[in-house]
């Protein structure tokens, strides 16, 4: 068994694979790239001591940050005219006529029927409308 091509694999599953220490400029590019997140919490206010630590929190707060300061209409242009459009639609239902369902209309037939009042079957209903008697 010279070429016993999953040798590698039963390696892997077997045992712990060996890690490889990354390259120094690896690990230099890593640290520019949690200075920059911590920075920008810092920047932002929303700093916290579990940043240090927890690389995917402070990405997320970083986010919910940004997209809140987004949609503040004291901020956002576009998040205001967003707000505007809201009101607009919101003016235009109230202004609008209610909408009567068609159970509704159901409901308010079976009101006016007179109690004792027996109701015609469908099949004269329809033949009646067709002019059958």
């Amino acid at each position: 068994m010279v070429n016993d091509p999953t040798k590698h694999i039963t390696h892997e599953i077997g045992s712990p694979c060996p890690r490889e220490e990354p390259p120094a400029a690896t690990v230099s590019h890593s640290c520019e790239w949690k200075d920059a997140i911590i920075d920008a919490c810092v920047v932002d206010w929303i700093f916290a001591k579990a940043h240090e630590t927890d690389p995917r929190k402070a990405v997320n707060d970083l986010l919910c940050w940004q997209q809140r300061i987004a949609l503040d209409p004291a901020v956002s242009k576009d998040a205001a005219d967003l707000h505007a459009r809201i009101n607009e639609l919101e003016a235009a239902l109230k202004a609008a006529p209610p909408v009567r369902r068609q159970e509704d209309e159901h409901k308010d037939d079976l009101a006016r029927v007179e109690p004792g009042a027996t109701m015609p079957s469908t099949r004269s209903t329809a033949k009646s409308a067709m002019g059958d008697k």
